[in-house]
């Protein structure tokens, strides 16, 4: 019997659920991924299934003989379903669009089940019985609160991207709740123009859009903004001369394009916008833009586009559309993330080109809005960019601020930089690598989230794809990268750092070197600054190696802190032999720096990669004395993937080993310790990081 003939013969039979098999089917059908809570004897599984998700995942603690016949069915009809034999209470999962809920219907089931998953849900979660056992409990609890929607009532209390959109009394009853459309509005402010966007900030929280969801995206120099209403999500950028701040706009966005994939909406504004009255829609079209003052004086001739045929930006004097002005900009989710990506890789093309078109990111944009389809663009009037030295009338919605002059900008600067150090950056990391993207992405995270501010990478002759992972860090101007061309000669690895890494010393106030299975954290407190404070009279500030080993990882794992959670005793010291006959030893004891760079003497440089200065004041801190205020997590194996794909090819950086040294027998040598630590992964759960 096929799914659908099941379906249709399921509709038909009484049941609890028959009744609402339809509406759960039209619900699926408007969903790629869906996870249902309690399956049963297994009816409401193919609604879901009939909808051919992309990806279906069917839990429950008690696999009935139903279950494996329902999986065969789907497999017959390429329906890709995954039957999980867990509680609901045990299972987390990536983001679905819908949640499913039939499980134990009581009241302290369902508000922890809805408190653990529905971060995790896009569109809908439908809950079962909510008639039945509205305000009783399926069984008897110690709870004086009873009921499954007095679950409800308190989750959308506290929850107010939540909505009730449809109530059926029918059939035990069957509540569909709905996440009120999220958007991600993204604004740049560095420089004197700081100043301008705690108003906006304050405007958008009082007028715009107000039942929707909105987390406001800043990219600025300092993390000094607030919201009273909406999230604030910071992103450290550094300022950069203009045009390139304006310009590189779209590249900054995509270093976050990951992020805002997760959005209804985006929406970016100029920091010097300023929202004057009431916004309580978006346009239905894929994108929007507003229209340029400019087009008052023409028509439709604009001698202001880019006229090299050469740019990505170029436009003939004559278009069939409105010139746009770039202040603000935005639409659908989906739409806007291809139109960042798409000006992200255009105006770096031009950039290549030595070609700056000739009003920067609004040529861009302009080009990629006159070659979309006119039904696919909204274009919104004046009154949403209105110029601040015009006469303002009862229709504006949105102001576009007259610039601030010169000297109030300078004011701003000075009082900014009286809240940051003098030195550009607070803390800097630098590392040397070969072919390490399998964990590149997991490690630079780590530190950006741990406080570091820029990141110095010096490329050892890699031929894997670390570029697709570095390059947005390197378009924001969060990551300098390097080549290195010092021969193989003995030593080379300290002649790296001195050559890229110490001149750049001075901008930091602290400067640490790690490569890339090293993950410095401090298992009291998150940021290292934090740590770094205390310790601000040392010259230098040195860490132990805990050492792990790969937990016999066959595969790597997505997530080397993850997965790789047993280690070597903090004391414990291993020598293997290497095929020319000499001896390395790998100890716990082994210690990485970092230096405070007032006291660091940068005429004597580096000379070791492991200790610097024995002149200043120094201190370690992986101890018990000083409460393992920082360690580093060491992971020297991962996997048999890792090790034969990249440590048995690469070599030595400093030529002090044959490049055949890292063999099976040093891997089956440093491969040990069962001291389990997972101090790290769970610090990354507490923060939301994992």
């Amino acid at each position: 019997m096929s799914i659908e003939d099941k379906f249709k013969k399921l509709c038909a039979t009484p049941s609890d659920i028959n009744e609402h098999l339809q509406t759960l089917f039209k619900l699926g059908q408007e969903c790629k991924t869906i996870v249902e809570l309690g399956v049963r004897d297994v009816v409401s599984s193919y609604a879901f299934a009939l909808a051919k998700p992309d990806k279906l995942w069917c839990v429950d603690k008690v696999k009935t003989p139903n279950v494996d016949i329902f999986i065969d069915e789907c497999k017959k009809e390429d329906i890709n379903v995954k039957f999980l034999n867990f509680s609901s209470l045990d299972l987390s999962f990536d983001r679905v669009d819908m949640l499913f809920i039939d499980t134990l219907h009581t009241y302290e089931q369902l508000s922890r089940e809805l408190e653990l998953h529905h971060q995790s849900i896009n569109k809908y979660i439908v809950l079962h019985d909510v008639i039945t056992y509205g305000y009783t409990d399926e069984i008897a609890t110690k709870s004086s609160t009873k009921g499954l929607m007095k679950a409800v009532e308190q989750f959308l209390e506290t929850n107010k991207c939540w909505k009730i959109s449809k109530l059926y009394e029918n059939n035990n009853g069957l509540l569909v709740l709905e996440r009120k459309k999220n958007v991600a509005i993204l604004t740049i402010a560095t420089g004197g123009y700081k100043a301008l966007l705690t108003d906006l900030i304050k405007s958008i929280d009082e007028y715009y859009l107000p039942d929707l969801e909105k987390d406001i995206f800043v990219f600025s120099d300092v993390n000094i903004f607030n919201s009273a209403k909406n999230k604030i999500i910071y992103n450290k950028i550094e300022h950069q001369q203009w045009p390139f701040i304006t310009l590189n706009k779209y590249t900054i966005f995509n270093s976050q394009i990951e992020k805002l994939k997760h959005y209804d909406y985006i929406i970016f504004m100029d920091s010097d916008l300023l929202i004057h009255s009431e916004v309580n829609s978006l346009p239905d079209t894929p994108l929007f833009g507003v229209i340029h003052p400019a087009n008052k004086l023409t028509d439709g001739v604009f001698w202001w586009t880019e006229k090299n045929t050469n740019s990505t930006a170029y436009l003939p004097y004559k278009t069939d559309k409105p010139y746009l002005q770039g202040c603000m900009w935005g639409g659908r989710g989906g739409n806007t993330c291809t139109l960042i990506t798409t000006l992200h890789h255009n105006t770096q093309i031009d950039l290549k080109n030595n070609i700056i078109a000739v009003w920067h990111d609004e040529s861009h944009l302009n080009k990629y809005f006159s070659i979309i389809p006119t039904c696919c663009l909204t274009v919104l009037n004046q009154n949403y960019n209105f110029p601040g030295n015009w006469q303002i009338h009862k229709d504006v919605k949105i102001i576009h601020r007259h610039k601030p002059d010169v000297g109030s900008l300078r004011k701003v600067e000075t009082s900014v930089s009286k809240q940051s150090s003098q030195k550009k950056y607070k803390l800097s990391l630098g590392c040397i690598f070969k072919n390490e993207s399998m964990n590149m992405s997991e490690w630079i995270t780590h530190y950006f989230n741990r406080g570091v501010d820029h990141i110095y990478m010096i490329d050892d002759g890699s031929t894997d794809n670390y570029l697709d992972i570095i390059m947005p860090y390197v378009d924001a101007g969060t990551i300098t990268l390097f080549k290195n061309d010092i021969p193989k000669i003995k030593n080379r690895q300290v002649l790296a750092y001195n050559k890229f890494l110490l001149p750049r010393l001075h901008q930091s106030e602290w400067f640490m070197i790690n490569d890339m299975d090293e993950f410095v954290y401090s298992p009291n407190t998150l940021k290292l600054c934090d740590v770094l404070d205390k310790y601000s009279d040392y010259g230098t500030i040195y860490n132990n190696w805990f050492n792990f080993n790969s937990n016999n990882n066959i595969e790597h794992p997505k997530s080397i802190v993850d997965s790789c959670i047993l280690r070597m005793k903090e004391d414990q010291v291993v020598f293997a032999k290497l095929p020319d006959c000499s001896w390395k030893n790998i100890k716990a004891t082994s210690v990485k720096f970092i230096i405070n760079t007032k006291f660091f003497d940068c005429k004597k440089g580096f000379s070791d990669v492991h200790v610097v200065d024995s002149n200043v004041k120094s201190i370690r801190l992986s101890n018990k004395e000083n409460n393992y205020d920082m360690i580093i997590n060491h992971y020297m194996t991962q996997s048999k993937e890792f090790w034969e794909k990249v440590k048995m090819q690469r070599g030595d950086v400093n030529n002090y080993f044959p490049d055949d040294a890292r063999n099976w027998h040093y891997f089956s040598t440093y491969d040990i310790g069962d001291v389990v630590d997972t101090r790290l992964r769970d610090q990354n759960k507490e923060y939301g990081l994992s």
